[in-house]
């Protein structure tokens, strides 16, 4: 069923412009995108490299230019992919940075767009799904994050988790309602700061969405 979808993709696509128009580089991305449409593979530059016998850096091309086609996610679900790369991905901490691979295309266009509006630094990187930011350019992030609750919604929740922890013995006193979220998260330290991060995004993130 898979691959007879992904001919039905493709000859679709195929039959909506001049075929003489299409350059090599259109017609891999056709094909990638039907293969990733039809379920055949995952929108992933791992896979999409294993697949189609590529290279990394070629592999995340396809799937940037991809995103680059299909509409800007807005901020909750920018936030709520964050989230979940934070909590998934293997991020490494320095005295002022956060290392991290983004993988997800349309997730590091959004991040690099919200940055971009807030003039922070964008990162540095030696390969396009790694970014480099600090721990507070994140929050300016969430700050400035459409729809986003504050993180004192998630207080009670977090108590279950790090309830022992020094940081959130200060956040229970001192987080308000109307507190910000670089204010929240400032005494966090670097190494707990995605962890902490993670969490309290996700329970405001649910409640945002409930």
């Amino acid at each position: 069923m898979s691959r007879t979808q992904f001919g039905k993709i493709v000859y679709s696509a195929l039959c909506d412009r001049p075929l003489g128009s299409l350059t090599k580089r259109e017609l891999e991305l056709m094909l990638v995108d039907a293969s990733i449409n039809a379920g055949l593979v995952k929108a992933s530059p791992a896979e999409i490299a294993q697949t189609f016998q590529l290279g990394l850096a070629k592999s995340h091309g396809y799937l940037t230019d991809l995103a680059l086609r299909l509409p800007t996610l807005n901020d909750v679900e920018g936030v709520n992919l964050l989230q979940a790369a934070l909590k998934q991905a293997e991020v490494t901490p320095d005295n002022k940075y956060l290392t991290m691979p983004l993988n997800d295309a349309k997730l590091r266009i959004w991040l690099e767009r919200k940055l971009s509006i807030q003039q922070l630094h964008q990162g540095e990187s030696l390969r396009r799904e790694l970014v480099k930011i600090t721990p507070a350019a994140l929050c300016k992030v969430l700050d400035s994050t459409q729809g986003l609750g504050k993180p004192y919604l998630a207080l009670k929740t977090l108590a279950k988790q790090f309830d022992k922890e020094t940081w959130f013995i200060a956040a229970k006193s001192r987080w308000k309602p109307e507190t910000p979220w670089s204010d929240a998260l400032k005494n966090v330290i670097i190494g707990r700061v995605c962890t902490v991060m993670s969490a309290t995004v996700s329970h405001v993130i649910g409640l945002t969405i409930a």
